[in-house]
């Protein structure tokens, strides 16, 4: 399998080029040359012999990387070592649920690894890969994190203390959770490196994104190909639960990675039905519904904040594989502060696989949140809460219906990292178990800190962190 960018460049790269890259030369973001469809005859056997979620990485990533790059033996053994320490041996759980209509709908837990968030499912598992990499050409990279939330420490703990690799990650200072910011500044490997910034995350994505490309350098958030590869399991995994019928599955959308996991997952053959929920940054929610791209503008803070993303850049992989490089070249153009109306055909086929989108207000999120407890006895964070806030109006204008498909949430965090959203959900500090989150914020205050650098406004950000990168990278 060959690699090139969603503009037309760098064609015929490998998968350690993508693997080891950030944007490509173009400004594009790396896909495959072609994309592969998963075999018939494996999909059928799923149907009476249902995979663990780690086989069914396993034949994704074989669909996308051949032995002649990663050994079967050693791209299994990555995997296994992967999720070992997962909290669950299932990887995923699903928890059931009801709404206030009386209609059902299944919680997807994907935060059972250790930061307790869906970015660890990818990258626990591109940490193993990129160490393969490295200690196969015993060269050394540098990898560039911007984070809204939860990313920087997936891949923090991913990387932490690897040799080879080092890791710098910008944050939002006073825009995460204390739960989210202390399990950044809480690492104190020498390779761990963290800037507190003073803006948004679309902000600090500026320095990162004028960084690439560069000999050395990469990025593990989610414009690396490998985290939308791995993801591609999710849906694929899903779908086996329900032995392969349709399924509805609702999606909180940030940066848009898992959207496009899961736009992959229905090309490739799988039967799914895409939802795509926002928070006040509604730019995914405008292309979909009504095919306007509007990047840029003021990034309004919400209680899901790794959600508070005004240039979800895997919009770009979305046109992408539903036209072709030139359209996303002439669209992607001035893409920094741009608007624009997709062509109608493109828009017509993007409805066809994600089927719609709301915006999601913090009220709603927060009445949501409190009446999931009040009908479950069960607690979703602020992110998942505006997917189950749309399932549960899609799962009322369907009521009646008797062959609609079964919905699925995805649950894109624990709501032990996110206090502040119970609080103002007014659960029952007793009966409620968000006193859990205050158990893991205590234990992360009594962890050792390694203060953050800084990056303050008025202050010139990329060469700060260019002369970072610089610091930490062999001479």
């Amino acid at each position: 399998m060959k690699y090139k960018s969603t503009r037309g460049g760098a064609e015929g790269s490998s998968f350690e080029d993508a693997l080891f890259s950030g944007y490509a030369s173009d400004g594009g973001l790396y896909v495959p040359e072609v994309l592969p469809v998963i075999p018939k005859e494996l999909l059928s056997s799923w149907k009476t012999s249902p995979p663990s979620y780690q086989q069914v990485v396993l034949e994704v990533v074989k669909l996308f990387v051949g032995e002649d790059e990663i050994p079967l033996d050693v791209l299994e053994t990555c995997i296994n070592q992967a999720y070992k320490e997962f909290d669950t041996s299932k990887v995923i759980e699903i928890q059931d649920c009801k709404d206030a209509n009386g209609s059902n709908y299944r919680v997807v837990e994907l935060f059972h690894g250790k930061t307790k968030s869906f970015k660890d499912y990818a990258l626990s598992l591109v940490g193993r890969l990129l160490q393969y990499f490295v200690s196969k050409r015993n060269s050394h990279a540098t990898i560039l994190v911007g984070t809204s939330g939860d990313t920087g420490s997936a891949a923090i703990e991913a990387v932490k203390g690897l040799k080879g690799l080092d890791i710098i990650v910008l944050y939002p200072k006073g825009k995460i959770s204390e739960v989210q910011e202390l399990q950044m500044i809480s690492v104190t490997e020498d390779n761990v490196h963290v800037f507190a910034t003073e803006g948004t995350s679309d902000d600090l994505d500026v320095p990162i994104k004028k960084s690439f490309p560069a000999p050395g350098l990469m990025s593990i958030n989610s414009i690396n190909w490998a985290r939308i590869m791995i993801q591609i399991a999710h849906y694929v995994y899903l779908s086996t639960l329900e032995q392969l019928q349709p399924i509805d599955i609702y999606v909180p959308t940030g940066a848009a990675g898992n959207l496009s996991a899961g736009l992959l997952a229905s090309l490739m053959g799988v039967p799914v039905n895409l939802y795509s929920a926002t928070n006040l940054n509604d730019t995914v929610a405008l292309l979909i519904n009504k095919g306007k791209l509007a990047f840029g503008g003021t990034v309004l803070e919400t209680y899901s904040n790794a959600m508070d993303i005004r240039h979800p850049y895997n919009c770009e992989r979305v046109l992408y594989f539903l036209s072709d490089s030139q359209t996303v070249a002439s669209i992607m153009k001035n893409e920094e502060e741009y608007e624009s109306v997709i062509p109608v055909d493109l828009h017509e086929k993007l409805r066809k696989y994600i089927k719609g989108a709301l915006k999601v207000d913090t009220p709603t999120t927060l009445e949501t949140i409190r009446e999931c407890w009040k009908l479950n006895k069960y607690m979703i964070c602020p992110h998942t809460a505006t997917a189950v806030a749309f399932c549960t109006q899609q799962n009322k204008e369907k009521v009646g219906e008797t062959s609609k498909p079964k919905p699925y949430v995805i649950a894109t965090a624990s709501p032990e990292k996110f206090p502040d959203a119970a609080i103002a959900a007014e659960l029952p500090s007793i009966d409620c178990n968000y006193n859990l989150a205050n158990g893991l914020l205590q234990k992360l205050k009594s962890r050792e800190r390694k203060e953050p650098k800084q990056m303050k406004k008025g202050e010139n950000w990329f060469q700060i962190l260019q002369a970072e990168i610089s610091l930490v990278t062999p001479k």
